[in-house]
């Protein structure tokens, strides 16, 4: 392999492992949300953080909501942004 095919396969490497650390995109119901942990559970069990600065007044039990999140390096799921649907 040449010097230039081996450049461009170790950057196409590097650049599948950064998509992969990049956030996904999970939808479902809201099933609890505690607010005092600002932690919401979907009707699966899975649970995300929301961050302080995100509003949650529209937020309830049972609404439909898509969010973006990553995984944190303790492997909690922090939500960057929320859509909620009634």
């Amino acid at each position: 392999m040449s010097p230039v095919r081996l450049v461009i396969a170790a950057a196409f490497t590097l650049l599948l492992a950064a998509a992969a650390a990049a956030a996904e995109t999970i939808t479902g119901k809201v099933d609890a949300y505690d607010v005092e942990a600002r932690l919401l559970t979907l009707e699966d069990g899975q649970e995300f953080f929301l961050p302080e600065d995100m509003p949650t007044d529209k937020l309830d039990v049972g609404d439909t909501v898509t969010l973006i999140y990553d995984e944190q390096e303790n492997g909690n799921l922090l939500v960057t942004k929320m859509k909620v649907s009634e």
